[in-house]
């Protein structure tokens, strides 16, 4: 038997049990151990029976007198119900659902802790959750410490049932050995696999569920990066793409200011990667103005010095315009030749650009997704940029780095992406991040609320011959129609910022219309504009000194940060209203309060994932995936380059990898709990 034999070898999963398992994503030995708790709870606080009062969970210590087994007529299912008698005397019922099989283990006279609570419509009946069995002398304080793992529902299968099934798959792992070699186990300092399973799922306490959890997490992390670090190896090498002083001073003189530390640093890091004959896989990130434009500008300038070409790669139409508007101040008077490639580019003009790439005419193409799928090829490419790189996957990087036969590759992101998913994204990549603030710019003050202080200050920003956001939030095209309508209600004639000349921007808009909005917006002609969150990126405006965001909740806290790095971009500082919608939670408005109080984009990430989870700001959750592994503070960003060079390890040796392939497919990655989630 291995890990994916079919969950039916465990005892007492007949097909019917199976099937159920199955609809929940459970189908091999490796899924259902894999399954692990949503959350631990502790036993409830001891009380005699006499002062208990019904809802209330309460722990009671003492004997069995009675017991028999019973069935459900209305529901189905059945119970094992205790004559039981507390230490004070007092009787009570204290019954078992679907658990009848615990009849042979609580014989008359055991001596019984139990947690429950009294039932609310059967007089004298305590519904338990969780029952140790006590020797006659034992203290039973120490058990109201342990911590009670609660496994995720499986319609068909009883809580107590799964909890069975667990323990005896746990005896098959014990058996089968651990798929990861000691000695990659070793270096990452983590658990022997069937130890971490068992202290997960029966735990012993906080500590080695902690140390359980991280082993399971390194599994997790493990199983996304093997496919990127097995591709890595099946690439070549690529040319030496040495930067002379001379050259590099050449390209620095380009910029009409220094580059800070942290810029530096980065160039440095790509130069290295660039003339170390490996295809460089780095991804650069750094907050919203650090200057990784300026970065990537000198690398390709740097490998067009080098005679070889480049493809500049933006995820939005505006973003690309911009990119080569920025571009084109940097490169003014040089030879280096550009060109912009869209999907809404004229034919005639794609054709031309096509055949300047192919012919090695053109050095620089800026494109968008629409370069990844069409004829565009090249004579030599040397190098790909992909800016805001998280909004490409790994199957679309790949498919940009075929355009040329082994070139390196750059990826930006100013999107904070914590480290733990950082590797779900882009574990193919090394990583580097530009720490500086951007020069001279303070922190964009953030409040949330504030009601029609919020739509003043837009007012107050515009007769200062400032411009300002509204930013509402579409989620997909068929709630355009509301959301203009309550964009057109703010500027209509009962509205708070009536009288103040605006446009509207989103994606459902033609481009013509978008090109005028933005071009009408960037210019002054108008000073207030209405968008979506497609403003997120790609806008650099830095008269904008005023955003308020409509309905708030329904964004991510990095999100958020983003959208806020579009005001205060000049010598003004910049203010950004958080407005909740009237039906958001308090859990709500406390997660957006993090904003007021943080500005270090990779912290609000963080915390946007303890608050929210991984599969809410992936969009992964899958049917069956298991619980959030309790792990301690931190251990995901400590385990994340461990795990990437495990998977570079095994990749090399030739490990077989099966174990994780399935893992990777069956299971999202995980996150650790706050100490409340206790």
């Amino acid at each position: 038997m291995g890990w994916d034999a079919p969950v039916s070898e465990v005892r007492g999963v007949g097909p019917a049990r199976a099937g159920a398992l199955a609809r929940r994503g459970v189908r091999t030995l490796q899924d259902l151990l894999f399954l692990v708790p949503q959350r631990y709870r502790q036993p409830a606080p001891f009380s005699p029976v006499a002062d208990a009062v019904a809802g209330e969970r309460l722990s009671v210590v003492g004997w069995v007198r009675a017991r028999r087994r019973g069935r459900l007529r209305r529901r189905g299912g059945n119970y094992l119900e205790l004559g039981f008698e507390d230490e004070g005397g007092t009787r009570v019922r204290i019954r078992f659902y679907n658990q009848a099989w615990l009849f042979d283990r609580m014989p008359p006279g055991s001596r019984l802790l139990a947690s429950g609570a009294l039932s609310r419509t059967a007089v004298g009946v305590m519904v338990a959750d969780h029952w140790v069995l006590l020797e006659e002398e034992e203290d039973p304080a120490p058990r109201l410490d342990a911590l009670l793992p609660v496994l995720p529902t499986v319609a068909g299968v009883a809580p107590g049932t799964l909890s069975r099934l667990v323990a005896d798959a746990l005896g098959f792992a014990e058996a089968l050995g651990d798929p990861l070699p000691e000695t990659v186990r070793d270096v990452a300092a983590v658990a022997p696999l069937a130890t971490a399973l068992r202290a997960v799922h029966f735990p012993q306490g906080r500590e080695a569920v902690e140390a359980g959890g991280v082993r399971l997490l390194f599994d997790r992390m493990l199983a996304l990066a093997l496919p990127m670090a097995a591709a890595r190896g099946e690439e070549g090498e690529a040319p030496a793409l040495a930067t002379s002083p001379r050259t590099l001073d050449r390209i620095r003189a380009r910029f009409p200011f220094t580059f800070t530390p942290g810029q530096d640093a980065a160039l440095a890091a790509v130069l290295e990667d660039l003339d170390s004959g490996r295809p460089m896989r780095r991804l650069l990130q750094g907050d919203v103005g650090s200057g990784k434009t300026a970065v990537a500008l000198a690398a390709a300038l740097a490998v067009i010095a080098g005679h070889r070409q480049v493809l500049f790669l933006a995820p939005t139409e505006p973003l690309a315009h911009q990119h080569r508007r920025v571009l084109a101040r940097y490169l003014e008077g040089s030879q280096v030749a550009t060109a912009l490639y869209t999907a809404r580019s004229e034919a005639s003009e794609r054709r031309r650009v096509e055949q300047d790439a192919e012919s090695g005419s053109a050095d620089l193409v800026i494109a968008t997704h629409a370069a990844l799928s069409s004829r565009l090829a090249f004579k030599d490419l040397g190098l790909v940029v992909i800016d805001e790189q998280q909004r490409f996957g790994v199957r679309q990087r790949l498919l940009a780095r075929a355009k040329g036969s082994v070139p390196h590759v750059l990826a930006m992101s100013a999107t904070p992406i914590p480290r733990s998913l950082c590797l779900a994204l882009m574990g193919d990549l090394d990583r580097t991040v530009i720490p500086d603030r951007p020069r001279g710019r303070d922190p964009v003050v953030t409040r949330v609320d504030g009601g029609e202080s919020a739509f003043q200050a837009v007012r107050d920003a515009v007769e200062r011959g400032e411009r300002a956001f509204i930013v509402l939030p579409a989620i997909n095209a068929d709630e355009m129609p509301a959301l203009s309508r309550e964009g057109a209600a703010l500027v209509g004639n009962k509205g708070p910022l009536r009288g103040i000349a605006h446009r509207f921007l989103h994606g459902q808009l033609p481009s013509e219309e978008r090109d005028s909005a933005f071009a009408a917006f960037a210019s002054g002609g108008v000073p207030l504009l209405l968008a979506t969150v497609m403003v997120e990126v790609g806008i650099d405006i830095p008269e904008a000194t005023v955003m308020v965001v409509l309905g708030a909740e329904r964004f991510g806290l990095a999100g958020l940060h983003q959208l806020r790095g579009r005001v205060g971009r000049g010598e003004r500082s910049g203010t950004c209203w958080l407005l909740p919608s009237a039906g958001a939670t308090e859990a709500a408005r406390e997660r957006l309060s993090v904003l007021e109080r943080e500005a270090d984009g990779f912290e609000i990430a963080e915390a946007d994932l303890r608050l929210r989870g991984p599969g809410e700001i992936l969009g992964v959750r899958q049917a069956g995936a298991g619980g959030r592994l309790l792990i301690g503070a931190g251990a995901d960003r400590d385990l994340l380059d461990g795990a990437i060079a495990a998977a570079r390890q095994l990749a090399d040796d030739g490990v077989d990898v099966s174990f994780w392939e399935h893992l990777g497919s069956s299971l999202v990655l995980p996150m650790s709990l706050p100490e409340d989630a206790v």
